[in-house]
């Protein structure tokens, strides 16, 4: 009985006796083009009777050995046993628990959504719900069709007629967003994923603690923060902010240190364009021609607009007037005449490669833990100079996920090791602490409460 069928039917008495075995559920993924696999050993027997326009029911469905595989989503979620008691006009779901792996490695800890509540049988195409699905801890999410992973945790309610609405509050435990940015006429991958799902209406707050990353050609940084997400009739709405923890942004051959606080935006809009407030600065290599020697000065650019187009403006500490951005940026050195500063080319193809170096590392180390890696190059009056080059490592520890350690050197042990840490425990609470290259100690505690 589809929802064409059943808005066909006369509001006639009707007494209907389902009994019913499967393995396969081929009619279901026919019926539901969301789900791309659904198997286990299922029976049904029940009795639907009254009307069209009010159907009682009575009997049980059950499931063993469920397996259910979304469309665009890696991860199989599976069932040991499920079932459903059907009473009057009520189908009652009696705590259903499922549960997933990461990465789908069977052996490894379970990752548990439970889920329980009844459902009101109003009429054969109109259902009331009144479900709650909770994810007591990190239930992974993988998107297939594009280098997004992450995993949550958090309480869903899902309640009203068809379409029901989908609220709660969820804690993005970790997530890993590596598709490049999409032009303004392209469209955003996770757009794409929300769009293909059911017509349902959302109202979720999303709190972003601190293990989100989003790592491509154009940034590598963390955020923390928080998102509601909602869908109203098909369309969405973002509203919130995430904010910089740490990172670096990729421009030409130049590698910007971004600074913390940073945020990005939304403010209500349906489409993944927020407005930026964004500083990052880096170093230049500057030939002074009255006193015939090279020094490093420091470009920092305020990035403001929105994603799809930016603004970016010099910085008021910025040690490059505005008008000569353009020509630093496209090169790799400034000079305070119209005479070529020695060592131009050497200089940006070392910045080229250490920015390569340090995308390519990174990507590769983040499969061992390591989510920070950067090749800093250093110059001096003959070039490029490899003993003062600085490399940084930093990762998340594995027994606490909010606590981040890092070490930053050089590579010819010219200057000390910094080494440091931070605990972040959500937005509320950072406590960090260094020490410096001078083996000097800082500890710093924030405190973040909102009225």
């Amino acid at each position: 009985l589809t929802a064409t069928t059943v808005r066909r039917l006369l509001d006639n008495p009707m007494n209907l006796s389902v009994t019913a075995y499967d393995k396969r559920f081929d009619l279901v993924t026919s019926l539901l083009p969301s789900i791309e696999q659904l198997e286990g050993d299922f029976v049904a027997d029940f009795r639907v009777f009254g009307t069209p326009d009010d159907p009682h029911l009575e009997g049980m469905g059950y499931l063993k050995k469920g397996k259910l595989k979304y469309f665009d989503i890696e991860e199989i979620i599976y069932a040991d046993s499920a079932g459903v008691l059907m009473q009057d006009n009520k189908i009652i779901i009696e705590e259903i628990e499922a549960y997933a792996f990461k990465n789908n490695k069977q052996g490894s800890l379970k990752k548990l959504a439970q889920i329980e509540g009844e459902i009101i049988v109003k009429a054969l195409d109109n259902f009331y719900y009144d479900v709650y699905v909770t994810l007591p801890r990190e239930f992974p999410f993988t998107y297939e069709l594009g280098d997004i992973r992450g995993s949550i945790e958090g309480e869903m309610h899902i309640e009203g007629d068809t379409p029901p609405l989908v609220s709660g509050d969820l804690s993005l435990v970790a997530m890993k967003y590596g598709d490049n940015f999409a032009s303004p006429d392209e469209g955003s991958p996770i757009m794409a994923a929300f769009s293909e799902q059911s017509s349902w209406n959302l109202n979720l707050n999303i709190d972003i603690p601190s293990n989100y990353w989003i790592q491509n050609d154009d940034i590598d940084a963390q955020f923390t923060g928080f998102i509601n997400l909602i869908r109203s009739n098909g369309k969405y709405s973002f509203i919130g902010d995430i904010e910089v923890i740490r990172g670096r942004g990729f421009f030409f051959d130049k590698i910007f240190t971004l600074e913390p606080e940073g945020t990005v935006t939304f403010e209500g809009g349906d489409s993944l364009n927020p407005r930026l407030d964004l500083t990052g600065y880096t170093r230049i290599s500057s030939y002074d021609t009255t006193v015939q020697a090279s020094e490093q000065k420091n470009l920092g650019i305020h990035v403001t607009g929105t994603l799809d187009y930016p603004e970016i403006n010099p910085t008021d500490d910025s040690e490059i007037p505005a008008e000569e951005i353009v020509q630093v940026l496209a090169g790799s050195s400034y000079s305070n005449s119209e005479t070529s500063s020695f060592g131009t080319f050497e200089q940006r193809a070392s910045a080229i490669v250490a920015t390569q170096f340090s995308q390519i590392g990174s990507k590769q180390l983040r499969q061992i833990g390591v989510e920070t890696f950067e090749i800093d190059p250093s110059f001096n009056e003959s070039g490029f100079d490899i003993a003062s080059t600085k490399l940084t490592l930093g990762f998340y520890t594995p027994f606490d996920p909010n606590l981040y350690v890092y070490g930053r050197s050089a590579l010819g042990n010219t200057t000390g090791q910094e080494l440091g840490f931070e605990y972040r425990l959500y937005k509320k609470f950072l406590l960090e602490g260094r020490r410096d290259e001078e083996e000097l100690y800082h500890v710093n505690l924030k405190l973040h409460w909102e009225f």
